[in-house]
């Protein structure tokens, strides 16, 4: 990492999880479709970003009724995450951008690659879709689940339909 400044602090929490809850970056596979909740962008401009609710009882939800085959927070952004998650599964990766659901007032390339949104970003199966939105929408009717993309064959890029989306949240700068 690289900072300019005199102090550095960081701070980590360590947990346990039973093995069967343990969902990883590295379990998705080609086909498998991805979703985020909530809404994405403007989350550091709008001092959301020290203000939110961690998606735990959502991520555990899932977990526990073995939706997901990858998930992680979407912390850095989800043109940095993505990727990553895609990466840690040996994927390529397409995103639909026009269905990334956006903050008020943001654009998309802002809901994208601003960062610091702490939503859930969860590679489905598609044979899970249809009961995961049906029982997603009756335990919690005020948050959104969208599709953002899929997973495909690995191909080396990762590049929203040949868009490079610039940004995410660099915790050095």
């Amino acid at each position: 990492g690289r900072t300019s400044g005199p102090l550095v602090c960081s701070v980590f929490l360590t947990g346990a999880v039973a093995a069967d809850y343990c969902i990883r970056r590295s379990g998705a596979r080609p086909g498998d479709v991805l979703f985020v909740t909530g809404r994405l962008g403007g989350s550091y401009s709008s001092g959301r970003h020290l203000n939110f609710e961690p998606r735990l009882r959502e991520a555990q939800w899932l977990a526990i009724r073995h939706f997901p085959s990858a998930m992680m927070d979407l912390s850095d952004g989800l043109a940095v995450d993505a990727p990553r998650l895609a990466r840690a599964s040996q994927c390529g990766l397409l995103l639909e951008l026009e269905q990334v659901p956006c903050n008020e007032g943001c654009t998309v390339e802002q809901a994208v690659s601003d960062g610091e949104d702490f939503e859930l970003l969860v590679a489905v199966s598609p044979v899970k879709i249809e009961r995961l939105q049906r029982e997603w929408r009756e335990a919690f009717p005020l948050l959104s689940l969208s599709i953002v993309g899929s997973l495909t064959e690995p191909s080396g890029e990762c590049t929203p339909h040949g868009r490079v989306i610039k940004g995410g949240y660099d915790h050095f700068q």
